[in-house]
């Protein structure tokens, strides 16, 4: 009953080329770029699909969404050589805002961090442990909470 959408999410994993030094750290704009553990290629990326029809990566898109936004800050990029294409989804909720609420007094939840969930993670965790531990959802934020 809760209120969040499914987002599709793609991204792509390109060669990195052997000319240019690996990143010392992502790079973030429209679609980000970011090293894989073994500094041999990256992930560029994401897709945001409100509309599809399926849950496997859709390469040509993929490309069509994320390619020219990445070249026009990377363009060294361009060349590089495509690994994959992988899709995911991620649950989004209609303001933006992650969701929390009270189950029982045993089980709440914390869902809907869409992309920005690297943001909110912590904060809301520590807020929900603390609501958990003394049984008093008034712990939550307002502006996040799911009655």
């Amino acid at each position: 009953e809760l209120p969040i959408t499914p987002i599709k999410g793609q991204m792509l994993e390109l060669g990195w080329p052997e000319e240019i030094p690996p990143l010392a750290f992502s790079l973030i704009s429209e679609k980000y770029i970011v090293m894989t553990r073994e500094r041999k290629s990256c992930l560029v990326g994401a897709t945001f699909e409100r509309d599809f029809s399926s849950a496997e990566a859709d390469l040509e898109r993929a490309k069509r969404e994320i390619l020219p936004k990445i070249l026009s800050y990377f363009p060294v990029l361009k060349e590089a050589p495509l690994l994959s294409c992988r899709a995911a989804f991620r649950a989004y909720a209609p303001n933006r805002l992650p969701l929390v609420g009270k189950i029982s007094d045993k089980l709440y939840y914390f869902t809907g961090l869409g992309s920005k969930g690297l943001l909110y993670h912590a904060w809301i965790a520590k807020m929900v442990a603390r609501a958990m531990l003394t049984k008093d959802p008034s712990h939550l934020p307002n502006e996040l909470y799911h009655h």
